[in-house]
């Protein structure tokens, strides 16, 4: 999650030629609740909006500097699921992820969070299991 909007040509700047912007959709509960995401034709990041990014080159923290920016989004919209057993969540600041939320892991898939409670980095996306099952 970014304060500010970023436009396609950014994007591929950023994240390499080809890597994709994925927001939530939902979650299937009727398919052992399969998170769904959406990849727009344009990859555009809107501000305040929690999106996973799948790059298509290596990107390092040092490589994340942004400059000519407005900022434009104060807080986060996070995104609930029809049933509340869901949220995409992000922070501008450092949150708690929680045993059984889901996060992008370093090989691009979804994994559950396994461990205790700890800090997760601001300006990232996850997904918070209000269930907690």
């Amino acid at each position: 999650v970014l304060p500010f909007s970023m436009n396609e040509k950014k994007f591929e700047e950023m994240f390499g030629v080809g890597a994709k912007c994925l927001h939530f959709t939902k979650v299937e509960t009727e398919n052992d609740n399969t998170i769904v995401f959406t990849h727009h034709f344009y990859n555009m990041i809107v501000a305040g909006r929690p999106v996973f990014i799948y790059p298509t080159k290596d990107v390092t923290p040092s490589d994340l500097v942004f400059t000519d920016v407005t900022l434009s989004a104060k807080t986060v919209t996070n995104t609930n699921t029809n049933d509340g057993g869901f949220t995409f969540y992000a922070s501008y600041d450092n949150t708690d992820i929680n045993k059984n939320d889901l996060f992008m892991n370093n090989k691009g898939s979804v994994s559950y969070w396994t461990g205790s409670s700890t800090s997760y980095p601001g300006m990232r996306s996850f997904v918070k299991n209000n269930c907690k099952n």
